[in-house]
This record gives C-alpha cells, structure tokens and sequence, in this order.
C-alpha cells in the first residue's frame, strides 16, 4: 500500500512538473499589444496580457486543460489581429464584431480552466518544485478569465456607441435612447468591476516570486506598472459617460468656441488670438467648422463705446490698458482661467452662440495635421499651403506684401475681414479635407490628436464643473498644477510684433538637495535671437517673463532682467521681469531659491523627490535639469523621465513639449 501511495504522489509530481512546463512554455509568448480606441483601448489593452496566462492541473484531464490553454491563447492572438487593423480602418465595425467572438471564445476557454483550478486538491500545493507555481497561477488564471470576459464587453459597447451614433435623431429622443445609455453605463461598470477582480488577482502575486521565469515576472511588472491608470481611466468613463450625448452633438448639434491662437506672437496662454471661431459637432463628427478676423468682433465693439474693465492681475501687459477685449484674453497661462476670459469677453462684445466649451489650438497642431492631409490648395490665390510654409504664408498675406484690404470690412463673400481673407479660405479648405479623411488617415489624426493634449497644441475647457473635473483628473485640463517642488516659465511678447519664432529659449534648473531635504534651485533662462527673419513690426522684442514656484518657496537671488513685484498666483509665488531684444542679442537671467522640505519621507524610512516641469502652450523650450543628492545619499530608485545617473547627480536634457515629472527615491546611510 505504501509502495502505492508513493507512486501516486510521484505520478501527481510528475503531472504537475509537465504542467509546470507547459505553463512556462505557454508564458514566454510574446504579449500581446493592442492598438484601439477610446474604451477599448483601456479594456482590450488589458486583456493582451491575458495571452501570457494559462491552466495547470495533474489529473488525466491534462490534455483537455493543455488545449483549452492554446486555445484561449489562440482566440486572444486573433483579437490582437483584428484590434491591431483598427489602426489602418479605426471603428470597422466587422473587425469589432470578430474581435468581440475572439474574446468571448478566450473567456469560455479560461473560464473552464478557472472551474478545473477550484477542483485541484490543496495537498499538491505542497509539492516540490511544482507547489509554488500552482499557488501563482491559481490568480492568474482567474485573472486571464476576468480580462477576456472585459474585453468580451468592451467590444460590445464599443459596438454600441458606433450604432447610437448612427441611428436617427427622433430616436435620440425616445425613451429607447435612455434605455440604451442606462445599459452602457451598467456594462462600463461591469467591464470596471471585472478589472478589479483581475487586478485583485494580480496583488496576490509577489514581484519576483512567480517561479514561472524572468519573462513572466517582466510580463507581470508591465501589468502592474499599467495598474493605477486603469482605474483612473475606467472611473473617468464611467463619470463622462452621462455626459457625452451633449459633448458629443448626439442629442442636438454641439458648438465649441474656437481660439485660434498665433504662437509667433507669444502669450501665457499659447498666443495672440487672432482669430476665432466656432466648431459644430453632430453625432460625434465635426459637421461645421468656421473662424472669422478677430478685429470684426473687437473693433466694432470699441468702436460703439464697448469697455471691459482690464483685470489688475495683469496690468504688466502694456498693449491692452484701456481696451481690453477677446484678443489678449489669455493673458494667464492657466488655461482655464484664460478661456473664461475668452468665453466671458467674446460674449460681452456681442457674441450670442451657446457653447458647449472652449477649444484652443496652436499652429504647431495644424502643422502636424497638413502632415496627415497633404498640401491644401487655394485657387483664389494661387498658392498651396504645406506644413513647412504654413506660418509664413499666413503672415505674409496678413502682415506682408500678400496683404489685400482693411481688417475694417468684409471680404466680398462674408467669410472674414478683407486682410484676412485669405486664412479665412485656407480654414475654410482645411477643415472641409478634415471630413473627408480615409480610415487610415483618420487613425493618425486620432493619435495626433489625443498626443496634442499632452502638448498643450490642443486645449480645452468646459463651463460645467463636472466636466472640468474630468479633464483635470485626467491631467489634460492645460491647468498649472501644483507639486511639492517644480517650475514653470511663461513668456509674453509685449511689444506686439512676430519674433517669437526666431528666438530659441534655454531652461537649465541645478538642484542641490542637502541632507535635511531642502532643495537649492539655481535657474539660468537663456535667451538666444539668431534667426533672422520678417518680425512684422517692432525690431525690438521685449516679453514679460514670469517664473512660478512652489508657494513656499524663498527667493535668494535673481538678476538679469527689469525686477517686477512677486506675487502669488495658481497656488504658486511668481518671481517677474522684463528683457529686451534685437537680432542677434542674447539674455541670461538668473534665480536662486530655496524649497524648504521638498523632499518627502516614505513609509518605508527612504526618502521621495517629486520634481514637475510644467510646460507654457505655444513654445518649445531646451530643458536641462541636473539634480545632486546629499552626500549621505544611497539611490534606491527614479521614476517618471528617464534620467542619467551617477552616484551622487541625475541628469535629465531633452525638448521640453509637455510636463515632464521627475521622481527620485533615495536613502541616507
């Protein structure tokens, strides 16, 4: 008898190490990485990594639970074909539905792997070699199980939306319509809670401990880096939901207030608005698009006696004292301050559409967009306009030698000023190639898109408060956020002219950190004119700049430019003044201060520097920053920008385009 359970045991040892094998040859698989949209994106991109997952059992059902394991592998490696080809033909509603079955066939296979988990008796958990890897793949197949079945939702939701979109206005009426929402937000918070589960699965599972081999534990890292924007997007959807049939033009059409915004010119908020304008969108696709000379809305107005008070915050900008107006509105480089303005002073100077929001953009972003559509042509001035003379050919028909008429009148067809005229037709084209993209082309407008609010080249901003919500907790709402240590540097151009894209600007921030956690900041601006160019006015640049810092922050020196007073703003201390420039000047300001306690403890003893370099629309800045820690200092870890590290100093260098975060973990011995 002894004899006997000795070979039981061995055989069950034996099962278990070949599906031990299996595991680990099933694991090694290459993940998975999905390319899709919105919603799906979130969710299909989860349940890739699904594809590393598969059952381990050791009774004679061995074989079945081996082809399950393939199986399901089989089913997610054809949903990543077909969400992949969305990148070429965005929203294929076949690809979709073909997607949707891959998923819906995955999670019936892990589904039974995950019934024949709970049947596996607890002693060969015990057993050597195989006993661990058992105890990690008892979460992660239910976590395979719970992804594929998100997924399996998510493509029905998906397919959802694209059929609400579609179907005729009356029935965005009905009660049918409220119905439908009511079940999309229900299935959004089915596909949360699978996440959840899945993700739940994933903390039972220690870093480094799955004896399942180096790729799963990298494979696993991966998920876990991913872990927290899950949850932050999954919670944003579900709060967005509700609002998207307004936002989106579904229930009736929905207007945006255009700001087209002149970065040539620079102004905190991304530039000179020289033009603005209103975007319609109907079921979620831009219908209308159209921008008109911004001095027929201000001129007219003051004109008529019109006057909105100038706010006293920004008395430094000289070119608006006494008639302020839509123009230079955005006189804060906190976007949602700047576009309640622009909101708020387009209305006062007799502008009477409702609108949904406030939408920014940059030249930057529609250079980016000719490189997708190709040159646009325009007969009536035999000219075609390309990403490379874009900005070039707008002033020259403006501001130079192209110029026809007076911003007084209209141009003979309505569309804008006479000296306008020109942009007027260019918009007017660009925005017709806009609805009459390709499938391909719309997926890398899409990607340019989404990438230009990190950019700021796109801002946006929303009266109702619970949208603003959103768009901050999303971290795209273009507002100055707050750090326990960080900078942000915004230039104005007060002298009215062209010269901002002939002058290159340089931010080199030192830190010395010493041992109490206090940071010495030395910041040297760098201001170079060597690009020579038609500036369309004053050959004389002067900006106002201003430098923002932690409110607590203690300010020990500062020269190189005309001291204006310090003041507190965006939850900030703002350090100003003023330089002046001609072609082929250079200025250099420096600033020294100190943060006292910059540097956090953790709970782990170790200590946290979180540094957040915020970046001002409109202009593209060399950043240099170069971190020293004390000399007790024993690195343990950085996150956020990639940083180059020696012992005792970490240095970052790159373009600055976007915020850039910096984390940098540390321990004293």
């Amino acid at each position: 008898m002894e004899v006997k359970v000795k070979k039981d045991v061995n055989d069950v040892d034996m099962t278990a190490r070949r599906y031990q094998h299996l595991s680990i040859l099933l694991l090694s698989r290459r993940r998975v990485q999905l390319g899709c949209l919105g919603l799906l994106l979130v969710v299909c991109f989860a349940s890739s990594f699904s594809t590393a997952f598969t059952s381990i059992f050791y009774s004679p059902r061995y074989y079945r639970d081996m082809a399950l394991a393939h199986s399901g592998i089989q089913h997610l490696h054809q949903a990543q074909r077909l969400l992949l080809s969305l990148q070429d033909h965005p929203l294929n509603q076949e690809s979709i539905h073909q997607a949707q079955n891959e998923f819906m066939g995955a999670a019936q296979d892990f589904g039974q792997l995950r019934a024949d988990m709970q049947t596996l008796p607890s002693f060969v958990f015990d057993l050597p070699f195989a006993g661990a890897s058992l105890h990690t793949l008892q979460h992660l197949v239910p976590l395979a199980d719970d992804f594929s079945r998100a997924g399996d939702l998510g493509c029905q939701m998906v397919q959802e939306v694209m059929s609400i979109l579609r179907s005729p206005a009356e029935q965005k009426q009905s009660a049918l319509w409220t119905r439908k929402m009511l079940l999309l937000t229900s299935d959004l918070y089915t596909i949360h809670r699978l996440v959840r589960s899945g993700l739940h699965e994933l903390d039972q599972v220690q870093p480094g401990e799955t004896h399942l081999g180096a790729q799963v534990d990298t494979q696993l890292a991966l998920l876990r880096q991913y872990e927290p924007q899950f949850e932050v997007w999954l919670t944003l959807l579900e709060r967005a939901l509700p609002f998207l049939p307004d936002l989106l033009g579904t229930n009736q059409p929905a207007q945006y207030f255009l700001e087209m915004l002149d970065s040539s010119e620079l102004r905190p908020g991304g530039g000179f608005i020289g033009n603005y304008g209103s975007l319609t969108f109907v079921n979620g696709r831009l219908q209308k698009a159209q921008i008109a000379d911004v001095s027929l809305l201000d001129l007219p107005f003051k004109a008529a006696g019109g006057l909105i008070p100038f706010p006293p915050e920004y008395r430094w900008f000289p070119l608006a004292h006494g008639k302020w107006s839509l123009r230079d509105s955005n006189l804060d480089a906190d976007f949602p301050t700047s576009a309640r303005f622009g909101l708020r002073n387009f209305q006062l100077e007799g502008g009477n559409m409702p609108m949904q929001g406030v939408v920014a953009i940059t030249p930057m972003l529609i250079q980016h967009m000719l490189e997708i559509t190709g040159p646009i042509a325009i007969p009536a001035y035999h000219d075609t306009i390309t990403a490379q003379n874009l900005i070039a050919r707008i002033h020259y028909y403006q501001l130079g030698a192209g110029r026809r008429g007076s911003s007084l009148f209209l141009s003979s067809d309505g569309l804008s000023s006479q000296r306008k005229h020109f942009t007027a037709l260019l918009a007017d084209a660009f925005f017709s190639r806009l609805r009459h993209l390709s499938n391909g082309e719309m997926a890398k407008m899409t990607h340019l898109l989404l990438d230009s609010l990190q950019t700021k080249d796109i801002q946006l901003y929303f009266p109702q408060n619970e949208v603003e919500a959103l768009l901050r907790q999303a971290r795209i709402d273009a507002s100055i956020q707050q750090a326990p240590d960080g900078l942000l540097v915004v230039d104005a151009n007060v002298s009215g002219n062209k010269a901002n894209s002939f002058i290159r600007s340089t931010v080199t921030d030192v830190v010395h950190i010493d041992a109490a956690g206090n940071a010495l900041h030395s910041l040297t601006l760098r201001y170079s004119w060597t690009l020579s160019g038609n500036v369309f006015g004053n050959p004389l640049y002067q900006a106002y700049i201003q430098v923002y810092a932690p409110a607590n922050s203690l300010l020990q020196d500062q020269m190189g430019w005309d001291q204006a007073p310090s003041t507190l703003r965006s939850g900030h201390v703002v350090w100003a003044g003023a330089i002046s420039m001609l072609y082929g000047d250079s200025r250099t300001i420096l600033l020294s201060w100190i943060v006292p306690h910059s540097v956090q403890s953790t709970h782990s003893g170790g200590m946290h520097f979180l540094y957040l370099v915020q970046q001002q629309a409109g202009i593209e800045r060399d950043l240099r920053l170069q971190v020293y820690l004390p000399a007790c200092a024993h690195l343990t870890g950085t996150s956020g920008a990639t940083l180059v590290r020696t012992p005792q100093t970490l240095t970052l260098t790159q373009t600055l385009t976007r915020n850039v975060l910096v984390g940098i973990d540390y321990s004293c011995r």
